[in-house]
């Protein structure tokens, strides 16, 4: 009905093989996670897809779901995607597709490190917490955060080049 250009998913917990959705801790999270991955699957045949993940859990790790399933500490979700994305952390794995897309189109699309950190600032009063050291801080996936940073300027350097 909406002809959507393509589907997109980052860091989007996908179905496993039973059917539930699980957390980077292997705790199931299916009470609180619609099921958007069975949207994601039937668009699949619609519009091309695209899929960001880091744990294995995610929508379009599925795609590699026979290969990484002996290296996780989760079962892999089963939901693949047209054009899976891995990164070692999901932030910036899109920030590098959306760096790709502002070098291709000439449009300002990367958020800068100040914009990102009031984010930060923002969900943190929230009480977000980071997903592999379980406290609120300012961090993303374990990593500290003028890691973020770094990332952020190198991407807009390559932008540049």
């Amino acid at each position: 009905e909406y002809k959507p250009v393509c589907h997109f998913a980052v860091e989007r917990c996908g179905r496993n093989k039973n059917n539930s959705y699980v957390n980077s801790a292997s705790k199931d999270i299916s009470f609180f996670t619609p099921s958007l991955d069975r949207l994601f699957e039937k668009g699949n045949k619609t519009a091309p897809s695209f899929a960001i993940g880091d744990g294995g859990n995610e929508v379009g790790m599925g795609n590699f779901k026979e290969f990484i399933k002996e290296e996780l500490k989760v079962e892999p979700s089963i939901v693949k995607c047209d054009h899976p994305i891995i990164a070692s952390v999901s932030n910036w794995g899109a920030y590098g597709f959306i760096a790709y897309l502002q070098k291709e189109s000439k449009i300002k699309l990367l958020p800068s490190f100040e914009e990102v950190d009031s984010y930060m600032d923002y969900i943190l009063n929230f009480g977000c917490v980071d997903g592999i050291l379980k406290e609120n801080v300012k961090s993303v996936d374990g990593k500290p955060w003028n890691t973020e940073k770094e990332i952020l300027k190198k991407l807009e350097k390559c932008i540049l080049d």
